[in-house]
């Protein structure tokens, strides 16, 4: 009989102990469904565009920005 209430004790013990771990975790945050990810890192997307982009999708972004110099692609702005 003694037993028997100490595994009870220890059952109901164990249970409050694992529920208050719960109780203790905080809760997970909800995102919106069309949330965007953004990055930005102009220097290595120029640098090293095609490697760098493949990072970029591996880490879940959905949208690149890129802020181009204009004397970076056409130096010679007078050239036609």
């Amino acid at each position: 009989m003694r037993a028997r209430r100490v595994r009870t004790l220890a059952a109901a013990l164990g249970a409050i102990a694992v529920s208050g771990l719960f109780v203790g975790m905080p809760a997970a945050a909800s995102a919106s469904a069309g949330q965007v990810s953004i990055i930005q890192d102009s220097s290595r997307v120029l640098a090293d565009s095609l490697r760098t982009l493949a990072r970029f999708r591996a880490l879940g972004v959905s949208m690149v920005r890129v802020t181009v110099v204009w004397a970076q692609i056409a130096p010679d702005w007078e050239a036609r």
